[in-house]
């Protein structure tokens, strides 16, 4: 990200990426933005009593793509992977596209389940890969206006914040203006969300035009009833590139201090602190056609961004 000699590299390998999806000369092309987002948190988790605090590593993979339409965008969702470990050891493993879900506790012999022998409730949450999830329609400047779910609202992927997290490297990007603030949400899990206003300024312009912006700025939990946190901050420092031929955001890296008091059934049961590194950058895999036919899907490390 520093260099910005990057920017044109980049911008080059999404718009190669982006044109791969035309079938065929005849028909019309339209772009579609393929992207990978990395969030990759190392977490420091304490109960009342406990002597020391016990480490936690999250790492999650998501491959979505952005297809421009009238007034906005189009989400579809490609790939997801989750992992559990602490001090190295893998807790659970999940991996799931619209080919097939992989499952894994500890040191458990891992699970595959296809998408044509998934039962009925797994397969309706695969077939939702590949598929438009969302339609975000935005002002000139790509500020979200209104959002349409295209899939059912209690969909997994929906109450748990899967497509706001499509979102946090899209900020708009106002032409002509130094410094702007913009909403942010970011998905906690089990439907909890942490909200707030970042902070956008413009710290440069490099030689292929791309600009480079410095993101910073605080969210706090929204909290709700029966939720496990009680409150707590998300500290975000971080810098992203901007196309403006394309007017796209090209890629991103942020880091988050995160710090959270716990609870349960109303009572303080602990904290939990750390930091956070999220990365997003071009999708290198192809783009595969809307059938239940091989996804890949990288499968995170534990601790790897």
């Amino acid at each position: 990200m520093r260099g910005r000699n990057l920017g044109s590299v980049i911008t080059w390998t999404i718009a190669a990426l982006a044109a791969s999806v035309c079938n065929s000369p005849a028909q019309a092309c339209v772009e579609e933005w393929p992207y990978s987002l990395a969030i990759d948190a190392q977490l420091q988790v304490k109960s009342p009593g406990q002597l020391k605090p016990q480490p936690l590593e999250t790492a999650t993979r998501m491959r979505y793509s952005l297809t421009p339409v009238e007034n906005g965008q189009e989400v579809t969702i490609r790939g997801l992977a989750l992992t559990v470990s602490s001090e190295g050891k893998v807790i659970s493993e999940v991996q799931l596209s619209r080919a097939e879900a992989k499952f894994q506790q500890g040191d458990q012999k891992p699970d595959t389940v296809t998408f044509e022998r998934a039962p009925k409730e797994l397969k309706a949450t695969l077939s939702q890969f590949n598929e438009p999830m969302a339609r975000i329609e935005t002002d000139a400047n790509g500020a979200e206006t209104s959002r349409v779910i295209l899939v059912e609202k209690e969909s997994t992927f929906v109450e748990n914040g899967i497509v706001d997290n499509t979102r946090l490297f899209h900020p708009p990007f106002p032409a002509g203006r130094e410094t702007w603030d913009a909403p942010c949400r970011l998905s906690m899990g089990e439907g909890q969300f942490a909200s707030g206003n970042l902070t956008y300024r413009n710290i440069g312009t490099g030689p292929d035009g791309t600009v480079q912006v410095s993101v910073a700025g605080e969210l706090k939990p929204v909290l709700r009833p029966g939720g496990d946190i009680r409150d707590g901050s998300y500290k975000v420092t971080g810098e992203q590139l901007f196309d403006p031929a394309r007017n796209a955001w090209v890629s991103g890296r942020w880091t988050i201090d995160v710090l959270l008091n716990m609870q349960a059934e109303g009572q303080a049961t602990g904290t939990a602190n750390g930091t956070m590194e999220l990365k997003l950058q071009p999708d290198t895999v192809s783009t595969e056609p809307a059938t239940p036919a091989g996804i890949a899907v990288e499968a995170p490390r534990p601790g790897s961004g």
